[in-house]
């Protein structure tokens, strides 16, 4: 298995041409519940994505971005990219680092849908940093553009919704994969500050009310927003939308854009679907019920998951 033949064979069906002899045997077009004319082309099981992405790796060190840059580009073919997006999210992002972001502000329309317009003429930037002189999270006007080895390593933490944690600096990541509520939080202990992550690769989402409301109820006492996507078209339009009901439990909200998977390994990507054992001797900190379990640096989580809850939206946002 080559780039370009892989190219060709996910090119072709797209258009529903599926005769290759190994075409079904990779991938699989599910339709949409709503329109049988409208599908998702996923490869068909996670343990063949490994095998796509190790056949990659033996000809190039960028196989988790050659797979990413093939499936972005088509809409039905999004979610593998998603799925892509979010390992590497969860790969990188607790090593510590500096991202730019786009701002974004309510729009004064209650009633309204969220839309952001993170490529607009002038959207004010700001620069997130994990694990930069000793502080977990910050969210700058400005760019210290330094090697990632510049930055500390976050602590990371397994959690369940509903469990009662009592949080502290690190980055939480969730041991459901089909918890349909946070992709990923970064708590800092100081300000009781939680600085939640969505990785989505639609252009519509709704914030869980749920996760909101169980993040106050562990003590956090502001949440800001980082909805991690694809880069985005000029025509496309950013549709974030929350439950009038919540809008206040949130302060910020932004948008980051990963342009590439380049600094991610297929090592990397596939050890940040798996989530350690008690038994490997990797978890350290309390298993009790209530209690907060922390796992060694390096570890990551399990398979990632699709994200479709609904909630009443009306409150706005936008790029000014």
């Amino acid at each position: 298995l080559i780039r370009e033949k892989f190219a060709e064979l996910l090119g072709r069906a797209v258009y529903l041409e599926m005769e290759d002899d190994i075409s079904d045997d990779i991938l699989v077009a599910t339709p949409s519940p709503g329109n049988r004319k409208k599908f998702d082309l996923q490869i068909s099981t996670a343990y063949l994505s490994y095998m796509v992405l190790d056949q990659l790796a033996k000809i190039t060190k960028q196989a988790a971005d050659m797979l990413y840059q093939l499936f972005i580009k088509n809409a039905h073919t999004r979610a593998v990219a998603g799925h892509l997006l979010e390992g590497a999210f969860l790969a990188k992002f607790p090593n510590g680092g500096e991202w730019p972001m786009t701002a974004l502000k309510h729009s004064p329309k209650a009633g309204e849908k969220d839309t952001y317009w993170p490529n607009g003429l002038s959207p004010p930037r700001r620069y997130l940093r994990l694990g930069y002189r000793g502080r977990t999270v910050a969210i700058a006007n400005d760019r210290v553009d330094l090697p990632v080895e510049e930055f500390d390593r976050l602590d990371r933490y397994y959690f369940s919704q509903g469990d009662r944690l009592k949080l502290q600096n690190g980055f939480y990541i969730p041991r459901n994969k089909s918890q349909p509520t946070l992709d990923a939080f970064v708590y800092d202990e100081g300000p009781r500050h939680a600085t939640v992550f969505q990785v989505i690769v639609s252009d519509k989402y709704d914030i869980p009310a749920g996760g909101l409301d169980w993040l106050h109820k562990c003590g956090a006492k502001s949440i800001d927003l980082v909805v991690v996507t694809p880069p985005l078209r000029d025509d496309i339009v950013e549709d974030i939308q929350v439950a009038n009901t919540h809008r206040d439990k949130l302060c910020n909200v932004y948008n980051l854009e990963l342009h590439d998977l380049k600094e991610c390994t297929a090592v990397e990507l596939k050890k940040a679907y798996s989530i350690p054992s008690v038994a490997d001797g990797r978890i350290s900190g309390r298993g009790a019920a209530g209690s907060t379990i922390g796992v060694r640096r390096g570890a990551t989580r399990a398979e990632a998951r699709m994200i479709s809850g609904r909630t009443q939206v009306n409150q706005t946002w936008c790029c000014p």
